[in-house]
């Protein structure tokens, strides 16, 4: 986890890189970064984009989770359940399970630009 956090950030523009910090303020970046990219979430899914989709999805979980108690599960008990085989945070303050990398998807179809940051106001409060 670390060394792909590590290459996600060093990834970023010189300009968001020192903006990375894993604080909630830091989901807004991260959310401007990826629009700034892609301009729908078709665009996000080919396997040349994998690096950014994981290694953004990587970055709001480490976010989340350090702020929210929860920690990383990999559910694979029933094919039928939403986040069955995704990488999901669980427990803590959140009351159902979150997959980050849906997260990411999902900023890229609404497009608000603080998507992220009102799901972890939403969490978190």
């Amino acid at each position: 986890m670390d060394n792909a956090l590590q290459r996600f950030v060093a990834s970023a523009p010189p300009q968001l890189a020192g903006k990375l910090d894993f604080t909630p303020e830091s989901l807004d970046v991260v959310e401007a970064w990826a629009l700034s990219k892609y301009q729908s979430p078709q665009e996000i899914r080919p396997s040349s984009e994998t690096a950014f989709h994981d290694g953004a999805a990587r970055y709001i979980g480490e976010v989340i989770r350090k702020h929210t108690g929860s920690k990383w599960s990999l559910d694979r008990s029933d094919p039928k359940k939403l986040n069955y085989g995704v990488p999901a945070l669980t427990g803590g303050k959140l009351s159902i399970g979150m997959a980050p990398l849906t997260l990411v998807t999902a900023l890229l179809d609404r497009r608000t630009g603080k998507y992220l940051s009102t799901i972890f106001r939403n969490v978190t409060a």
